[in-house]
């Protein structure tokens, strides 16, 4: 029997609770070197009142060099977003050290919920009150279902930028959308403090709404709620390289990033393989948006090519994408690194799906189609989920077959979880637990309703 909820915003929490409660399982604090980079600062931070990593700088790669001192070499805003945090669970007792050392499991665990478990449900919402004025099918399944199975739900529960990034740009999308622009631009520049490629939608979303709306001030606005963003990071490369344009990634510890900082040739491989390669293509790691894809190509195929290629320019999701995808085609390390799909491109996809999944609501699309694709994305996502997570080499061309099956056969399951955390439960007995209360829980959440859905 359908679970009616009276008041949306009653239902909104019931939804939140369910999606909160799958997500928040998984909790990564393994050294990785990516999110090792980001804790650091805020470990020294508390240790000696400076963001210089000398002391820990051998636990992680990804670092710039400046001088004699090691520093983070990422986009600085996840890691300020943890330290206020921290500091008032130290200050009341929480968060203690270890013979004067911060370094432990508690800065991994609390940058991954504040910038990947909450940002990673908020999202889920964000399309759950897109999507539910539509009554063709299980909205609350239709707004979950094709996140969880995406490699997007494999970096929920991490202290990697990625998520609260893609957060960030789906509210400036969305304000962008309400013609709210000083709002949207706010946001944006936030996101692209979490992850600078994010500058590419910026500036093409600047010049969308000049085109859109024909007129200046709207750009204009959108342009002053930037500027905070803009001072701020030309103060923060000032203050560490001691020139307000040139960024850390120009003494990463990688020779590679010394020149251009690290994009060179442009690479139809790379182009391929972010897109639809079976290494590192978005669609293959999202399998859904083949049908979004699918219905696209039929809705665009009835148009002109002018009003085609006039669409793609006024869509403020379609053209700065493309842009950005091809931008990452010139980029010496288009893959990422040991991850699991296409990460540097997440909050492209996170877009993608918002829009088209709004898209195919609309449309009496094929539940075939549509269960069948969801099959494969839990298959493989929830596979890497229960065992390596994102611990996948680089060069590992099929993660499925190559390592996860490999280590669901020797048992090697994640150990980081919740009910291994707290009460030593094995972890093979910890993630079956989990997968049973998930799919629980998402039967419970295919029966919640919007009461104006319900007669």
């Amino acid at each position: 029997m359908p679970i009616t909820i009276t008041n949306n915003t009653k239902a909104l929490v019931y939804f939140f609770l369910i999606n909160f409660a799958i997500s928040v399982f998984h909790i990564d604090s393994w050294n990785n070197a990516n999110t090792t980079s980001r804790v650091l600062p805020i470990v020294s931070y508390f240790e000696n009142g400076t963001f210089q990593i000398d002391k820990y700088h051998q636990l992680t790669p990804d670092k710039a060099k400046i001088g004699r001192h090691y520093y983070s070499d990422k986009a600085p805003l996840p890691t300020l977003m943890i330290i206020p945090v921290f500091g008032l669970l130290k200050s009341i007792g929480i968060i203690t050290s270890n013979d004067g050392s911060f370094y432990g499991e508690s800065v991994y665990i609390l940058g991954a919920l504040i910038c990947g478990v909450i940002p990673f449900v908020l999202i889920l919402c964000l399309t759950f009150i897109r999507l539910r004025r539509n009554n063709l099918f299980s909205l609350a399944l239709l707004s979950t279902l094709p996140f969880y199975a995406s490699f997007i739900f494999i970096y929920a529960g991490t202290f990697y930028n990625h998520i609260i990034s893609a957060f960030f740009l789906l509210l400036g999308y969305i304000f962008v959308k309400d013609k709210k622009y000083i709002l949207a631009g706010v946001f944006s520049g936030l996101a692209f403090l979490c992850e600078y490629l994010i500058a590419i939608f910026i500036v093409i979303w600047i010049l969308q709404i000049l085109l859109n709306e024909r007129k200046l001030k709207p750009s204009f606005l959108f342009g002053i709620g930037v500027i905070p963003a803009i001072i701020f990071i030309l103060f923060y490369n000032y203050h560490f390289t001691g020139s307000a344009f040139t960024m850390l990634y120009k003494y990463h510890t990688f020779s590679e990033m010394h020149v251009n900082y690290g994009f060179n040739a442009f690479s139809l491989k790379a182009l391929w393989g972010l897109v639809f390669g079976s290494y590192r293509g978005m669609f293959l790691y999202t399998p859904i948006l083949f049908l979004i894809l699918y219905y696209s190509l039929r809705h665009f195929y009835l148009k002109t090519f002018r009003n085609v290629v006039s669409i793609i320019l006024s869509n403020y999701v379609l053209l700065p994408s493309i842009l950005v995808i091809l931008t990452l085609s010139f980029y010496f390390g288009w893959w990422g690194g040991w991850t699991f799909g296409p990460r540097y491109i997440l909050f492209v996809t996170v877009l993608l799906l918002f829009e088209g999944l709004f898209f195919v609501s609309r449309l009496k699309f094929s539940n075939l189609a549509f269960w069948s694709l969801i099959f494969v994305g839990l298959i493989l996502t929830f596979s890497a989920k229960i065992t390596v997570l994102y611990s996948i080499p680089s060069e590992i061309q099929f993660p499925l077959t190559d390592l996860c099956l490999i280590a669901l056969k020797s048992f090697e399951f994640n150990n980081c979880n919740i009910l291994t955390y707290c009460f030593g439960i094995n972890p093979v007995i910890a993630n079956i637990i989990w997968m049973i209360i998930s799919g629980i829980l998402l039967y419970l959440l295919s029966n919640l309703q919007d009461a104006s859905e319900v007669n």
